[in-house]
C-alpha cells in the first residue's frame, strides 16, 4: 500500500460518523504534515483501522477515538504524561468508569462539538466593513489584546489561516476572528472575540454574518457545556452535533 492510500485509509476511518467533527483535530495534523504530531492506530482481524490515538508532543495533548480498550492501554499507561482531549463518548464513559473517585485527581470537562454549513446561509442586512490581516498586522493586534484585555490569541499557522477583523470609526480593531483549514471546504473556528467595549451591540455577529454571506464551508468548533456562549453560537446558525470529553491528572 503507497502512503498516499495508507493516509486516505486513515482519514476516511476519521471521517466515518458523522462527519469527523470530533475528529477535527486529527484530521488537521495527518494532512498539514504537523512535525510536532505523531500517532498510532490499532487494526481489527479484517486489516481495518479500528483505533487511532494522536500525540501532540510540544503540547503534551492526546487525542483518541474508536477501540475503546486499545484507547483504554494508552490512557492507562499514559495518564500522567499527558492531558487527553477530545474523547469520545465511550472512552470517555470507561475512563470516568474507572478513574472518577476519591483516590485520584481526575479532572474532566464536557465539550459541545458544534457545526454550521454556511452554503445555505443567507443574510441581506448584516454586510459589514471587514478586512484579512497579514502575519505583521496579527502580530501588532495580538499584543494589544493581550495588553489592553488579556486575551490570548491562537498561534499564527501561514499556510492553513485566515485573520479578519472589523475596525470602529477610529481605526480601532474591535472583533476578530480565524479560520483554521482542515481540508477542502472545512474550517474550525478557532479565536472569535470582541472588545469589551462593543461586547452586546452585535458588533461579532455581524462579523461572522458578513463573512458567512461571502464564504461556503463547514465550520466545526468545540465549546465547554456550562460556557453561556453556546445560546450564541446557536443563534447565529451553528448545531450542536456531539459531545467530547479532556481529561488530565
Amino acid at each position: 500500500m503507497s502512503v498516499k492510500m495508507f493516509y486516505d485509509n486513515m482519514v476516511s476511518y476519521l471521517r466515518k460518523n458523522n462527519g469527523c467533527w470530533e475528529n477535527v483535530y486529527l484530521i488537521s495534523s495527518l494532512l498539514q504534515n504537523d512535525d510536532n504530531f505523531h500517532y498510532r492506530y490499532s487494526l481489527d482481524d479484517d486489516d481495518n483501522i479500528d483505533g487511532f490515538i494522536g500525540m501532540w508532543e510540544d503540547e503534551k495533548a492526546v487525542t483518541m477515538t474508536g477501540n475503546v480498550d486499545y484507547c483504554m492501554d494508552f490512557y492507562e499507561s499514559n495518564k500522567d504524561k499527558y492531558t487527553f482531549y477530545d474523547i469520545n463518548e465511550n472512552v470517555s464513559s470507561k475512563i470516568m468508569g474507572k478513574y472518577s473517585n476519591k483516590d485520584t485527581n481526575l479532572k474532566s470537562t464536557k465539550y459541545h462539538v458544534m457545526n454550521m454549513d454556511s452554503s445555505g446561509f443567507s443574510c441581506d442586512v448584516c454586510d459589514s466593513d471587514y478586512e484579512a490581516i497579514s502575519r505583521d498586522s496579527w502580530e501588532s493586534i495580538r499584543d494589544e489584546y493581550l495588553n489592553k484585555h488579556n486575551i490570548k490569541f491562537t498561534s499564527y499557522c501561514d499556510d492553513k489561516m485566515e485573520w479578519y477583523v472589523s475596525r470602529n470609526e477610529n481605526g480601532e480593531v474591535v472583533s476578530n476572528l480565524c479560520f483554521e483549514k482542515v481540508m477542502d471546504d472545512m474550517y474550525i473556528l478557532t479565536n472569535f472575540y470582541s472588545s469589551p467595549e462593543v461586547k452586546g451591540h452585535g458588533i461579532g455577529r455581524k462579523l461572522f454574518k458578513s463573512l458567512m454571506n461571502q464564504h461556503d464551508r463547514k465550520l466545526v468548533l468545540f465549546v465547554k457545556k456550562d460556557n453561556p456562549i453556546v445560546d450564541f453560537y446557536e443563534e447565529i446558525g451553528f448545531n450542536r452535533v456531539a459531545s467530547t470529553w479532556s481529561f488530565d491528572i
